[in-house]
């Protein structure tokens, strides 16, 4: 499959998943059934890292699009709507803890040097306090100002 059917392929999904909040639960089928035809079901892990695929695919901006709009119709903020789906050791808080400053590791923090994909954040200012003792030698700063910029680039190192 090329890049062009890959994005069409994932841009349909969203907008048909949308439709349901992109969660299964929303659907009128049976949750294990749509499961298996929802093709963005962000309440379920295996999807979660849907929206930064476009990263990969040459069109970053759609990750910025789909990771907002996930955060801004899948999450709520009440009992009943804070994350309607599968809680599993706080993966789905994590997710939009992360996406909400603008990253998200796609491979989950399993590499020696790992990347944060750049999403969109919903924040002016995020402030990260790390214990000096962990850090790596090479500590990435990001203002705002930088960030407003137009960057060619859709990941950060760690």
């Amino acid at each position: 499959m090329g890049r062009d059917t890959f994005n069409s392929r994932l841009q349909e999904g969203f907008e048909i998943s949308k439709k349901w909040k992109f969660n299964s639960e929303y659907t009128d089928a049976n949750s294990l059934h749509a499961m298996g035809v929802l093709p963005i079901n962000h309440g379920n892990q295996p999807n979660m890292q849907a929206a930064y695929l476009f990263n990969y695919s040459g069109k970053p901006w759609l990750t910025q699009h789909w990771a907002r709009e996930i955060m801004n119709i899948y999450y709520g903020d009440t009992p009943h709507t804070a994350w309607p789906g599968d809680e599993d050791q706080g993966q789905m808080g994590a997710w939009y803890v992360m996406s909400s400053m603008g990253l998200f590791q796609m491979r989950g923090g399993a590499e020696v040097e790992p990347l944060y994909e750049i999403g969109s954040p919903i924040f002016d200012k995020v402030t990260i306090h790390l214990d000096l003792n962990t850090i790596p030698e090479k500590l990435l700063l990001l203002r705002p100002q930088i960030i407003r910029k137009t960057i060619d680039m859709s990941s950060l190192p760690n």
